[in-house]
């Protein structure tokens, strides 16, 4: 696929498969965990370093998971992703079979160490998000370095940061890309796939200096409120919550929702109900 349509040249082909090769034969990559069994190729260390390294070759790729423009047919946008079929798969094998799982921190040797973990995306433009609660069935750069993403936003002056965390028993994976990038200081975590979701805590749009964090975790409430679900606050608890010392704050419990947050999510059901039927809320409400 790289080669044949003139993509890359041979001897930059040659050149990053000897680098595969010797990364494919480091320790650090014989210690990766096995999820479903068998042992990492070349092939994939191969995948993961094209898309972590040529940056134009990323780009392609990630455009071939979504239609261009946006009433662009079924048969031509699977006809441009079969231009990368083999590519694409290798790396779906690489965050399914030999990613880490969300709800565990690993260290250096790839032990576990803990759970929960934040994942920043920085993107170049502003955008509408349907729904606080996503699945991102394309190729997915995150970071967990806030640094690294306030740069990415910031590249045209008008980007935002999106933070990412997984929700309440997710079984999300992804691909640790940092021993195998270029780029080993942006700490990139890859996901790939959608089949899990990852909810938006926040959105931060540094330019304007605004971060919308508490509105966000009221839309979370609410929406987890019309799902069904248990919400569980994940939020730190802040300093003043500390020094009050209530059993809620004991190590692995999670604190109570703030009482601004709760006017928030009382404020939003009413918008809510008010949106859909004006008059049924009305007749109630008074």
């Amino acid at each position: 696929e790289m080669i044949a349509d003139g993509k890359l040249h041979i001897d930059a082909w040659d050149a990053w498969v000897i680098k595969a090769e010797q990364h494919h034969e480091t320790k650090h990559c014989k210690r990766i965990p096995k999820y479903l069994g068998g042992v990492i190729s070349v092939d994939h260390v191969l995948a993961v370093m094209l898309y972590c390294g040529v940056d134009w070759l990323q780009r392609y790729l990630t455009e071939t998971y979504r239609k261009i423009p946006s009433n662009e047919t079924d048969e031509s946008i699977i006809s441009r992703h079969s231009e990368y079929e083999h590519w694409a798969r290798i790396l779906k094998e690489a965050v399914d079979k030999f990613g880490c799982d969300i709800n565990m921190r690993y260290d250096k040797d790839l032990k576990i160490t803990s759970g929960h973990k934040v994942f920043y995306h920085g993107i170049d433009t502003h955008m509408l998000f349907e729904s606080t609660i996503a699945r991102f069935h394309g190729p997915l750069s995150t970071s967990s370095a806030y640094e690294v993403s306030l740069v990415f936003a910031n590249q045209k002056g008008d980007g935002l940061i999106i933070h990412l965390q997984n929700l309440v028993d997710s079984q999300a994976r992804y691909f640790d890309c940092a021993w195998l990038s270029e780029f080993a200081y942006e700490s990139e975590k890859f996901f790939l796939g959608g089949e899990q979701a990852l909810v938006i805590k926040n959105i931060i749009a540094p330019r304007l200096k605004q971060n919308y964090g508490i509105y966000m975790e009221a839309l979370n409430i609410l929406q987890q409120m019309f799902r069904g679900e248990m919400y569980k606050n994940t939020a730190p608890p802040t300093k003043k919550q500390r020094r009050k010392k209530k059993k809620s704050y004991r190590p692995g419990a999670s604190p109570p929702i703030d009482k601004y947050m709760k006017k928030c999510v009382v404020a939003l059901f009413h918008h809510e109900m008010h949106r859909h039927k004006p008059e049924e809320y009305e007749k109630y409400h008074n």
